[in-house]
């Protein structure tokens, strides 16, 4: 979806992850993140790997009811977020990682805790960006108030945005 002067290393290989944001009266529900990559942040959405055969649709309500409990509808997902992660350092991530992030306005269940995740609801106006992966300040707000984000991320470090590329778009 980026062109490929974008990247830092183009024969890195991607893959593809899917996750929802679950949004109402002003609250968002984080996760977190309790083991495996990016443990100890607060995570905006319950978001993991698309797996072989798979549609990435269905992986991100797959990964919403494994780690938070909740179900949704899929014809109910708006599609919010397309993002693409690098690391400059490969023995962090040795992959390009490709993540489409939907949001969810009405599910069912309850918020359950997870061997992966622990959600917690949040005032959307309070959310902890410092707790949070570094690319959520350039782009998370904008999903909160309604806007679809297309982005590319090279962290230079694990805490490290070295370089971004973020736009506001129509559609994804």
């Amino acid at each position: 979806m980026f062109d490929s002067n974008v990247y830092h290393d183009k024969s890195k290989i991607k893959q593809i992850f899917a996750g929802v944001i679950i949004c109402t009266d002003g609250n968002v529900l984080l996760g977190m993140k309790k083991r495996g990559f990016g443990s100890g942040l607060w995570n905006h959405s319950f978001a993991g790997k698309v797996e072989k055969g798979e549609e990435i649709i269905s992986a991100a309500k797959r990964e919403l009811e494994e780690e938070s409990g909740l179900k949704v509808d899929e014809n109910k997902l708006k599609k919010v977020g397309y993002f693409e992660y690098e690391f400059a350092d490969k023995s962090i991530n040795s992959k390009i990682m490709e993540m489409h992030i939907f949001k969810a306005e009405a599910w069912t269940g309850d918020v359950q805790e997870s061997s992966e995740m622990a959600p917690s609801w949040c005032r959307i106006a309070e959310v902890p960006y410092k707790d949070m992966w570094a690319d959520n300040t350039y782009w998370l707000e904008q999903v909160l108030k309604g806007q679809k984000v297309r982005a590319y991320f090279l962290y230079s470090d694990i805490n490290s945005i070295g370089r971004a590329e973020v736009e506001i778009v129509e559609s994804l």
